[in-house]
């Protein structure tokens, strides 16, 4: 539960103290606990209605995601190679409305569950179900996205494995759920949005200031390399190829990575023993090397590996660089390559017909002249991209401790634990509904 002077509050600018109802009574339900005495528990057959809509071939397409619950499907594709639905035959596909539930059957113990802001139609083994008695959807989307309705979404799913658990409409409509008064629905609604908005402003103020360093180095590392005075000499004589073969057995665990694109670090997978690695080569790395994607260098998949990825392993499609000592800084290589001439060096030595996916000739790409400054300048760069590595984590940790405690606030307030209807109460006026019925509302962007 949130508790008084929480100072995650007080960083955000809510309000840093909270308080219960003044009576509570047993929901004799295990997944809500005790609610508000006000408050009703029903289930979920009297609070929505299953809706069937169909033969709305020509609507927009949407999909139900456990991020962010229900989104149009062309910003799910937007940064993938995955192909849209617009080819198929979409005249079984369910519409729904703005306010409607959806959820994947599949996948909603998982989280896969919200309310629509838009008018679309979606896979016809989805569900939607539509709110009975004007409940505010606004209120039931943060409901139903608690982890605890997760897990009691998991306890009604049937199936043989996990990959085929499956909430039927017959067993979502006996879960029981909790309903407040419904001016106390839009008033926990109104809660959380600002709350919610003061969140993700005070992340991306964070965000900005990092952008704001990169940009800096960056334009740093343009004017350095523009010098006429600077030398240039071929990459095969300023850095060596690192491989540190891996041994693996069967029994051993290892934490292979993995490269984002646009520069945006390194991720660990799931660790696995040696015998679920595959057919793969693998290849110990180490802090302070440079990790190249051997197939996504071209959309900016280089990063150097900090001190939480070293110890865990690269495939051999991942080619792994370090500067010759004193000849080379490897963080300046790094700050480089994410300069429009580095990137046009990765670009064009990364070629491919497979869609996204373009291999990296590594060897002619070595054979490429860079500009050389001096040793001391090289430092430098690196010293202010290590600074930006040291913030981008602290960002991290903080954006990972503030998103955890907005879930805990959303599960707290919506089933009661705390009141926020005073705090509700002197929070301005929003110019209108998030969800609301009728013709769908048009949004420049999907706010997630």
């Amino acid at each position: 539960m949130i508790h008084e002077g929480n100072t995650q509050t007080e960083a955000i600018g809510l309000p840093s103290t909270v308080q219960r109802y003044p009576t509570y009574k047993d929901s004799r339900v295990d997944w809500l606990g005790d609610v508000p005495e006000h408050w009703e528990v029903l289930p979920n057959q009297a609070i929505f209605v299953e809706v069937i809509e169909q033969n709305c071939p020509d609507e927009q397409m949407l999909s139900v995601t456990i991020v962010n619950g229900v989104i149009r499907q062309k910003e799910l594709l937007k940064d993938t190679s995955k192909k849209d639905s617009s080819r198929l035959d979409k005249t079984s596909y369910k519409l729904v409305q703005p306010g409607d539930i959806a959820y994947n059957k599949m996948r909603a113990w998982q989280g896969a569950i919200g309310a629509s802001e838009y008018r679309g139609i979606i896979s016809p083994a989805y569900v939607v179900q539509r709110p009975r008695n004007g409940n505010d959807s606004g209120y039931l989307h943060h409901l139903l996205r608690t982890p605890a309705f997760s897990k009691e979404a998991e306890r009604w799913s049937y199936g043989i494995t996990s990959d085929m658990w499956s909430l039927r409409p017959e067993h979502f409509k006996r879960i029981y759920t909790c309903v407040p008064p419904l001016t106390e629905q839009r008033a926990i609604v109104r809660f959380l949005d600002h709350a919610d908005h003061r969140i993700r402003r005070y992340i991306r103020a964070k965000e900005r200031l990092i952008e704001l360093l990169v940009e800096r180095r960056r334009k740093a590392t343009r004017k350095v390399v523009q010098s006429p005075d600077v030398a240039h000499h071929r990459l095969e004589t300023l850095v060596k190829v690192v491989q540190r073969p891996v041994n693996r057995t069967s029994e051993q665990t290892y934490i292979p990575i993995g490269l984002y694109n646009r520069g945006r670090g390194i991720f660990r997978k799931v660790p696995r023993r040696g015998d679920e690695l595959g057919d793969s080569s693998f290849f110990w790395i180490a802090e302070g090397d440079l990790v190249i994607s051997g197939q996504f260098a071209w959309e900016g998949a280089v990063a150097l590996v900090g001190e939480s990825e070293s110890g865990c392993v690269a495939s051999h499609r991942y080619p792994v660089l370090r500067g010759k000592p004193g000849v080379m800084e490897t963080g300046f290589l790094l700050t480089y390559l994410q300069t429009g001439w580095g990137q046009v060096l990765l670009n064009h030595h990364s070629r491919g017909a497979a869609g996204r996916n373009r291999p990296l000739n590594l060897r002619t790409f070595l054979k490429e002249k860079m500009p050389m400054p001096a040793l001391a300048t090289q430092r430098q760069l690196a010293k202010e991209l290590q600074r930006e590595t040291i913030l981008r984590k602290q960002v991290d940790d903080l954006k990972a401790l503030l998103l955890e405690y907005r879930t805990r606030l959303v599960a707290d307030v919506v089933t009661g634990k705390i009141d926020v209807r005073e705090a509700a109460a002197s929070l301005p006026q929003v110019d209108s509904p998030k969800f609301e019925t009728g013709p769908a509302r048009e949004k420049e962007e999907v706010v997630s």
